[in-house]
């Protein structure tokens, strides 16, 4: 079930939150790329990569109206408690 976000000054039409799918792992390793090398150096993308093979725990993508990936993220157990695990836009 998507859930619907406010989309002021994001982008036209409205936004959608829905689950990771494997099928999402090119358009998220690509917003990954897109954040590199400012917020990630590339050593850290196969790390992203391993994680989107094995999810430790919810992850969800936003996308507009057209079905285009715009951000990904999500949390898992830490050592005692849930944390982010990534989260890009």
């Amino acid at each position: 079930m998507s859930e619907a976000v406010s989309t002021s000054g994001v982008a036209p039409g409205p936004l959608s939150i829905r689950p990771y799918s494997r099928a999402d792992q090119d358009a998220c390793l690509a917003i990954f790329d897109s954040n590199l090398p400012q917020y990630f150096t590339p050593s850290e993308r196969s790390l992203f990569e391993r994680l989107l093979d094995n999810l430790p725990g919810p992850f969800q993508v936003l996308e507009d109206v057209e079905g285009t990936v715009l951000a990904c993220g999500g949390y898992g157990p830490g050592l005692d408690r849930y944390a982010m695990e990534w989260e890009l836009r």
